[in-house]
């Protein structure tokens, strides 16, 4: 009996061992290829129905040598995303020196179709809706595992050829985006969400300033003459002590306003200056040709008399016309004879203004003045009047 005993212990051991390494053997993991990290895209638009640039970056963990492949697939499932219209100098493929996926980056040659000596082929199947890329034929490594990998897709595409279609966003929801290596795999995601309406109302603010100027600062705008300081409602020039010689005085018009579609503030005059009857006219200029639209240049005092304005720039660029010339005030008067040269009921004229909103933007107006011989003594005034008007 012992010995019986014995026999079946040493078959029962046998049979354990075989077990073992059954096990062992049944158990013992098969190599795999390594896998992609860090993956992620970056999209310039998350709306639905959008156009947008992707921006991948992946650090691959083999390298990819000649003639393998890197494959982007958005929606692998689904093709929810329209590659429709991208073409090679849409995609850029860029290396990292490290896998930071921040250093700097080698952008790589790429050619459509089939890779050629150091270019690397670019195939866009707009029926699978993925891109992919075959490294060129002609070395060993082109990228090297441990290294950060860009692509970008798009506007932004900009290394051979400039990048002028987009991939079209689907509906809002989240969606894969697969690589692919011909080593390694990996993938990430993107939502795509529908932009928030932030609205605010402000309120519309308009501001119009008409200020008294000195004499000097006159001067310093326009050319040097004798004339008087004035406040905000009165240009006070004397008497006009010399005949044929110009005097000047200025005032300064200020805008404030956010109105979107800007501003205008016209001019026009009452009547001429006036003395009972008499009038003293409006000049019309060198050449004679100056009227309440048209600008004339007025340097010379002699032969030329009457009574004129210009408009310099102090804040912005919103004078009508240029401080070198000058024109008459529009004269609204319905007696023509009040409004010498010309006719009554003009229509007022722009002196200043601006296609959007302003913040203090300043004209210096110059009124100009000079008499001869022929014009009646007497004490000669009129009114002009500014109209601001914003369109918002």
């Amino acid at each position: 009996m012992p010995r019986i005993i014995k026999k079946y212990s040493k078959i029962a051991l046998v049979l354990g061992l075989i077990l073992v390494l059954i096990v062992m053997f049944s158990f013992a993991p098969t190599a795999q290829a390594g896998n992609l990290s860090k993956e992620k895209d970056t999209l310039s638009d998350s709306r639905p129905t959008q156009n947008s640039d992707h921006t991948i970056m992946f650090v691959i963990a083999s390298d990819i040598t000649q003639g393998e492949t890197v494959t982007v697939k958005p929606d692998a499932s689904g093709n929810a995303f329209n590659l429709t219209g991208v073409t090679e100098d849409d995609v850029d493929l860029e290396e990292d020196d490290d896998g930071g996926c921040d250093g700097s980056w080698t952008e790589e040659e790429t050619v459509s179709g089939a890779a050629q000596a150091a270019e690397w082929g670019v195939s866009i199947d707009t029926d699978e809706d993925e891109i992919e890329f075959t490294a060129p034929s002609n070395a060993a490594t082109y990228l090297t595992g441990g290294n950060c990998v860009k692509i970008v897709i798009g506007d932004a595409a900009d290394h051979d050829g400039d990048g002028s279609n987009q991939i079209d966003n689907p509906a809002a929801g989240t969606y894969d985006i697969t690589i692919t290596t011909s080593d390694d795999s990996g993938l990430t995601y993107v939502a795509i969400v529908s932009g928030v309406t932030v609205s605010a109302i402000v309120s519309e603010s308009f501001s119009f300033a008409i200020s008294g100027e000195t004499n000097s600062n006159c001067d310093t705008s326009f050319t040097t003459y004798g004339g008087p300081d004035t406040d905000a409602t009165l240009v006070a020039f004397g008497t006009l002590s010399s005949l044929n010689t110009f005097y000047h005085a200025c005032q300064d018009l200020t805008v404030s306003t956010n109105a979107g579609n800007g501003f205008a503030v016209t001019a026009h005059e009452l009547t001429n200056l006036m003395y009972s009857t008499y009038t003293f006219n409006d000049s019309t200029g060198d050449n004679g040709t100056m009227d309440e639209d048209t600008s004339d240049t007025w340097g010379t005092a002699t032969g030329h008399p009457g009574f004129g304005f210009s408009c310099a720039d102090i804040s912005g660029s919103d004078c009508a016309f240029s401080y070198t010339n000058y024109r008459q005030f529009a004269c609204t008067s319905t007696t023509d004879a009040y409004c010498d040269p010309g006719s009554g009921s003009e229509t007022p004229q722009t002196v200043m203004s601006k296609g959007g909103a302003a913040d203090g933007d300043e004209c210096r107006i110059e009124y100009k003045i000079t008499a001869d011989a022929s014009q009646e003594a007497g004490d000669y005034s009129n009114t002009i009047v500014y109209i601001a008007t914003p369109t918002y």
